[in-house]
């Protein structure tokens, strides 16, 4: 017998996914306009912040956060980041005309081991 999910856990995963690709398609955006003027410093932070590694494992420590269960904060966490890196990716593809799949493979393989170390802390 399939495993059923709920309308309420599904629109959830749906969200998730919505929200990564806008995570996603915002990270490489702010990387690569130019940042001239008020609203470009305010762009530059933006950057600098999306740009570092800490920023993307306080995300998953905060969906886990906020679940019931940390079972259930794994299948939130999952969406996010598989729409976070297809949106940056795929824009990295049509920006720049190749897919580097070496690096879309590693970092989804550091999202898996990312999201069973916060499991492994908050169990």
């Amino acid at each position: 017998m399939p495993c059923q999910i709920s309308r309420k856990k599904q629109s959830e995963l749906y969200y998730f996914f919505i929200l990564g690709i806008f995570s996603g398609f915002l990270a490489k955006y702010v990387d690569t306009i130019p940042s001239n003027g008020a609203i470009g410093s305010l762009i530059n932070i933006i950057s600098n912040i999306s740009s570092r590694i800490g920023i993307w494992v306080l995300l998953p420590l905060l969906l886990l956060h906020g679940a019931e269960h940390p079972e259930q904060g794994q299948f939130m966490f999952l969406p996010f980041f598989a729409g976070m890196l297809l949106a940056y990716y795929i824009y990295s593809m049509k920006l720049f005309n190749f897919f580097p799949v070496y690096y879309f493979v590693r970092w989804g393989i550091n999202c898996l081991n990312i999201s069973d170390g916060c499991i492994c802390c908050l169990v």
